[in-house]
């Protein structure tokens, strides 16, 4: 439950205690705050009137709910309290069952039996509550979907007066196993999305399903997660015309033979040569779960003013894979005629293990975007000394361009591994610009190179070589000094 609150009348004179909301942002669980961290907010209010009254000031406190549904139920006033605390904060709920997450909803098997989703506070919440800018809630089955919304409709039947009409962000997780083409479940979807984040429960057999085109062409951010490739997934993508961002995670769980043009619900009119444009998508995440083949629908799709990719690398590589390069050439962001000439930020990353990575495919991916201007590697190995010769061997040939030109920033986040060594990261911020050094002179042979900061951030070094290198190489000293480099360490 969430627990009640005392009051004491706010004093003017005491508000703002600067130094006291400080402590309380920095002790503080981040948001959202589950029922376990609660009791220490409200612990607050209870250790002096003026630590009560700077909690009571501080709205973004009491914005953000943890809740999980229990028996007996939390109490409705409670949350309306809390929430009440926030002002005019943006507020947001996360919605979790208080069970075993092995123990599916009763539903799940039986559509008879009772949704533990048919919570009469959280109907509530959604149908009469405080006004909510983000909700997050995980559905077992697509029983509890509507089940959930008939919920809020017998409280409120009037769209335009409801919390879930107002939200503007909401996450959804739900399964599909066992729905029928004709059982549009997503028609209750609050109408003002301006973010939408859809989970997609794993399952063997992909099915078709329609978002509300209306809502599609609404949303600035959209993100789609699923455990298959297929040509279900252009359905809603052709629709989102006006996102700004959005992210595809996908697995590869779909016959081959299901991206035949033929296919009932591939998009009329789409091929590699005629794809699917989405002009204002300016940030996109692609996420592969397993070491596949690249996914068949990005050839298929055409960001022609994108400029922040991230791309998660699946499972454990071997020197002799060509994954990521495979993957960008299919995305045809590799050929000079198709390429985004807008692309400045690039980031692959593979967590919570680290990736190592062809050095090879990497080198060729990055002479093929000569736009980035930052480049960030997240849990990824690499032969760090090998991918220097490769850089040295290129600066020796004088007709080829130089390896990510307009580079300004690199940041190295959790390196790791054998195969990593710092100093020839250094040693390749140095190659960039030709030069020679005469005793402890550096006489350079090019004018300035863009690079300006190398950033590293360190995840786990169990022998202390990262930072042994950060505190004695002469390197970092060198780079700041004389190449205008500067390397930073968190």
């Amino acid at each position: 439950m969430v627990p009640r609150l005392r009051s004491h009348p706010t004093s003017p004179s005491l508000y703002p205690l600067k130094s006291s909301a400080k402590f309380f942002r920095l002790v503080l669980p981040s948001p959202p705050i589950c029922r376990a961290d609660r009791g220490e907010v409200v612990g607050i209010l209870l250790v002096c009137k003026e630590w009560c009254n700077v909690a009571l000031n501080t709205p973004r406190l009491w914005a953000n709910l943890d809740l999980r549904i229990r028996n007996p139920t939390t109490d409705y006033e409670d949350i309306a309290v809390w929430f009440s605390r926030a002002k005019g904060v943006p507020k947001s709920l996360d919605v979790h069952r208080g069970v075993e997450l092995t123990k599916a909803c009763s539903c799940a098997q039986n559509s008879s039996a009772k949704c533990q989703f048919n919570d009469p506070t959280l109907a509530k919440l959604m149908a009469v509550g405080p006004a909510l800018a983000r909700f997050r809630i995980f559905f077992d089955s697509p029983m509890c979907f509507p089940t959930f919304m008939s919920a809020i409709t017998a409280l409120n039947n009037q769209p335009d007066s409801r919390p879930w009409d107002k939200l503007l962000s909401l996450t959804l997780g739900i399964s599909l196993q066992g729905i029928s083409a004709r059982q549009n479940i997503f028609q209750h979807l609050p109408p003002n999305l301006t973010t939408f984040h859809l989970h997609l429960r794993p399952q063997d057999v992909p099915v078709h399903f329609e978002i509300p085109r209306t809502i599609l062409n609404r949303l600035k951010e959209f993100s789609i997660s699923c455990s298959w490739d297929g040509p279900y997934l252009l359905g809603p993508l052709q629709h989102c015309v006006n996102a700004e961002t959005i992210s595809i995670e996908c697995g590869a769980r779909l016959p081959k033979q299901s991206w035949t043009m033929g296919h009932p619900k591939f998009p009329p009119n789409v091929s590699p040569s005629n794809p699917i444009t989405l002009p204002k998508v300016r940030t996109l995440t692609i996420k592969m779960q397993s070491r596949t083949a690249p996914p068949r629908f990005l050839p298929l799709l055409h960001f022609p003013n994108l400029v922040d990719l991230r791309v998660r690398v699946p499972g454990h590589d071997t020197q002799s894979r060509r994954e990521l390069y495979d993957l960008f050439h299919a995305f045809k962001l590799l050929a000079p005629s198709s390429a985004s000439p807008m692309l400045r930020s690039l980031t692959i990353f593979h967590h919570p293990y680290v990736y190592e990575l062809n050095k090879q495919a990497l080198f060729d991916v990055l002479a093929g975007l000569p736009s980035l201007t930052h480049l960030t590697l997240e849990d990824i190995e690499f032969d760090t000394h090998s991918f220097l010769n490769l850089h040295r061997e290129l600066r020796k040939q004088p007709d080829e361009p130089k390896l990510l030109p307009c580079l300004e920033h690199l940041e190295l986040i959790h390196p790791g591994g054998d195969l990593f060594d710092l100093e020839s990261v250094f040693d390749f911020a140095k190659s960039r610009r030709k030069h020679r050094v005469y005793a402890d002179r550096v006489k350079f042979q090019e004018d300035p190179d863009s690079l300006k900061k190398i950033t590293i951030r360190r995840w786990f070094d169990h022998l202390g070589k990262l930072d042994l290198v950060y505190r004695t190489s002469p390197s970092i000293q060198q780079l700041k000094d004389s190449f205008g480099v500067v390397v930073e360490k968190f």
